[in-house]
């Protein structure tokens, strides 16, 4: 999911200008509400999840500003990761799946 919010000058525009609608395949947008990355904000994908479905992480916060995309941090779930594959894998087989997790 990287990248695909924000314009970043150093990584190019990412996914920033791609149309979505476009797909041909069914889209999940799975965030956590307090990324810091800087070309993966949140809310840019929460305009995506207003016509996508959308999983959205919220909590616990483990913000590193010093390396926002570091593994162990919100950028990977962290300490969310099971809970956010098993609902990922839910949506995929059609089963019921939660829209939030904290």
């Amino acid at each position: 999911m990287s990248g695909f919010y924000e314009r970043d000058p150093r990584r190019g525009v990412g996914l920033s200008e791609f149309d979505f609608d476009t797909l041909k395949t069914p889209l999940l947008i799975v965030h956590h509400v307090k990324d810091l990355c800087p070309t993966n904000l949140f809310g840019p994908a929460q305009k995506l999840a207003e016509r996508f479905p959308a999983i959205v992480v919220d909590g616990p916060d483990e913000t590193r500003p010093d390396q926002p995309c570091a593994p162990g941090t919100n950028h990977w779930f962290a300490r969310r990761e099971k809970e956010t594959i098993d609902q990922v894998f839910h949506w995929i087989h059609g089963k019921a799946w939660s829209r939030l997790i904290r």
